[in-house]
């Protein structure tokens, strides 16, 4: 049983530190469960192969239902240099835009994959998801349905006070 904080359009779980939305006011949480674990082993193996060794310490749980989005953003530094997404229930396009301008690229985000963020994806490029209920998918439009994602970082410790 996963006890979801709704306060927001989508459902979060936070595990090993919390964080608001606007990624500040960090903090230690419960430690990333168990049912976690292959996920967790998937991210950092993707890491590794591609030579970016980090000890993957937080993971959100985020649901959304049809018709929410992830308005455009980049990182907040304080949550880490590495990003890794697991998404899973259906597919999605991110659409990247350039943070001092230019065209935006959508990159699709298919279901089941795991997509790996770090460097100037992170800070030059905003990233976001289109609230939409329908999505075109190959030329056809298919009705979105619910979305689970399943987010790594590695965040650094806050400071002790």
């Amino acid at each position: 049983q996963i006890d979801w904080d709704k306060s927001t359009r989508r459902a979060l779980k936070h595990y090993g530190y919390t964080f608001d939305t606007g990624g500040s006011n960090i903090a230690p949480a419960d430690p990333i469960p168990e049912f976690l674990a292959e996920a967790h082993h998937l991210a950092a193996e993707l890491l590794l192969r591609h030579g970016i060794p980090h000890e993957l310490n937080q993971c959100t749980l985020a649901q959304y239902e049809p018709g929410v989005g992830v308005g455009s953003h980049t990182e907040n530094p304080a949550l880490g240099k590495v990003v890794v997404t697991l998404g899973l229930q259906r597919s999605v396009p991110i659409e990247f835009t350039p943070v001092e301008g230019g065209p935006t690229t959508a990159v699709y985000h298919r279901r089941c994959s795991i997509l790996a963020m770090t460097g100037e994806s992170l800070q030059r490029y905003r990233h976001g998801i289109k609230a939409t209920n329908e999505d075109i998918v190959e030329g056809e439009t298919v009705a979105c349905t619910a979305r689970l994602s399943v987010i790594f970082r590695n965040v650094p410790p806050p400071p002790e006070i």
